[in-house]
């Protein structure tokens, strides 16, 4: 039960707080490439993209998962980010931007290549 508190609740809960997030009504906002609400979404899905590596890293039911948690999470935070902006247009006072989607994937994106990029730095430190 520790495990799942530690790990896989955090991922649940943010989940679900962007869930949340999508479903407040919003104003018209100027539709930019580059905003703070586009900021947001970044950082909002590279938090995202970080807890469903460690929820599926720290699991023990599936190896699969386990061994590609890093893949793994960036699909899932993609699939996610899509899958939020396609809940928003059945939303009243809400649409679905295909730049929110774009923003969902940079921030996923910018944990897996951190993550990447630590790895190999961690591989050739402790190779030489």
């Amino acid at each position: 039960m520790k495990k799942f508190l530690t790990f896989q609740f955090p991922f649940i809960l943010w989940m679900i707080c962007i869930l949340g997030l999508s479903s407040i009504p919003s104003f018209p906002t100027f539709k930019a490439l580059l905003s703070l609400d586009k900021v947001g979404h970044i950082v909002m899905f590279l938090i995202l993209t970080w807890l469903a590596w460690r929820a599926f890293h720290f699991q023990d039911r599936v190896e699969w998962l386990r061994r590609h948690a890093l893949l793994s999470g960036f699909l899932f935070a993609g699939f996610y980010g899509g899958a939020t902006e396609i809940y928003q247009m059945a939303l009243p006072n809400r649409t679905a931007d295909i730049y929110d989607v774009v923003a969902n994937i940079v921030g996923a994106g910018i944990f897996f290549v951190w993550r990447v990029y630590r790895r190999r730095s961690a591989g050739q430190a402790s190779g030489s």
